[in-house]
């Protein structure tokens, strides 16, 4: 609305405004990455957003000219580096991103280089997992492989020093399950199997600590997931289908914790339909089957109110039938084609 542009104008004209020391222009420029963009993001275009983070950088880059070379101010450029990237990724400028992501990292090693702060050392491992990311999408998987190997030696590094501490181990299993990713797409198997591994165990630890909290249970899930995918691709189906049963246990926990949430229901469907290309309903199916001939009794076919003339078969319609049954046949097409024939 015009209203609406009149108030992000005056508000980022703050950071033009005269008498701004370092301590204040870094608060003002920390609230506008933090708070004012992520609020904006609904009620403004890229655009609009990219103008917000070029004018924080611009004057982040007069305080580094102004006062040299500080902490604070370096990490603010870092993040501004990072904005600018996803806003480029939104945008699908996917080289802009990963220029963005390059300087971002460039800037963080300079930092660790002048001021030694390890806090820098977690921002640089995060650089590095960003950059592997918008590697995969350039279908760059060498550079790609390089950077994930750096944040994934970096954060074990790190989980080595502080055992406890819940984001390196978070940082830990994201990195192990990217890297696992991209060794099943080069077709490494068991390199990705082992860092699938690596991840499980993380997520499994960090749910630990806290059972019941829905992300931490979605972080298991998407693993298990994973392996999953990776068990189908190595043509272990049995195992596929019982890491596939674990997810849909906990996903099903996490929807009943909050049905409101579409992410939650999304990946309900998705474990779901990863179950029905397993043939896991097919083996349903064949179970009742056997049933139908052990009891002399068959299945109805629900909600059959209206039959077509044309359909001359004996479908069974609304309720079940007992008569004798000595052979059967269980077709399923749809999960995975699997055909089978009994009889007794």
């Amino acid at each position: 609305s015009q209203a609406g542009g009149a108030r992000f104008e005056w508000t980022l004209s703050l950071l033009s405004a005269p008498g701004l020391n370092m301590a204040r222009t870094s608060s003002v420029c920390t609230r506008y990455l933090y708070h004012l963009l992520p609020a904006a993001g609904e009620d403004l275009s890229v655009k609009g957003r990219l103008a917000i983070v070029m004018a924080v950088r611009v004057q982040l880059l007069k305080v580094r000219e102004r006062y040299g070379h500080m902490l604070p101010i370096e990490r603010q450029l870092a993040v501004t580096s990072d904005r600018l990237g996803d806003l480029y990724i939104e945008a699908d400028k996917l080289e802009l991103a990963r220029a963005a992501f390059e300087d971002g990292l460039a800037i963080r090693e300079a930092a660790q280089r002048d001021f030694g702060d390890p806090a820098l050392k977690l921002d640089l491992s995060i650089s590095h997992s960003r950059l592997g990311d918008i590697h995969c999408r350039l279908k760059n998987a060498a550079q790609a492989l390089d950077h994930y190997m750096l944040d994934v030696r970096m954060t074990t590094e790190m989980h080595a020093t502080d055992p406890a501490n819940e984001d390196y181990l978070r940082n830990l299993w994201m990195s192990h399950a990217k890297l696992g990713d991209l060794y099943e797409r080069a077709g490494a198997l068991q390199d990705a199997e082992a860092n699938y591994a690596v991840a499980l165990t993380c997520a499994g630890t960090l749910q630990a600590v806290a059972p019941e909290d829905p992300e931490r249970m979605r972080g298991v899930s998407v693993v298990l997931e994973r392996l999953a995918g990776f068990s189908k691709a190595s043509g272990d189906r049995e195992r596929a289908i019982e890491l596939c049963h674990r997810c849909l246990s906990l996903r099903r926990e996490v929807y009943r914790l909050d049905p409101s949430s579409i992410e939650y229901a999304r990946g309900l469907a998705v474990i779901n339909d990863r179950l029905a290309e397993l043939g896991a309903p097919g083996a349903v199916e064949f179970g009742f089957c056997l049933l139908s001939m052990r009891d002399n009794i068959i299945p109805p076919t629900l909600n059959l109110t209206s039959p077509d003339a044309a359909c001359d078969l004996d479908y069974v319609p609304l309720r079940a039938r007992r008569q004798q049954v000595t052979s059967g046949m269980s077709l399923s097409f749809g999960f995975g084609g699997q055909i089978v024939i009994m009889g007794k």
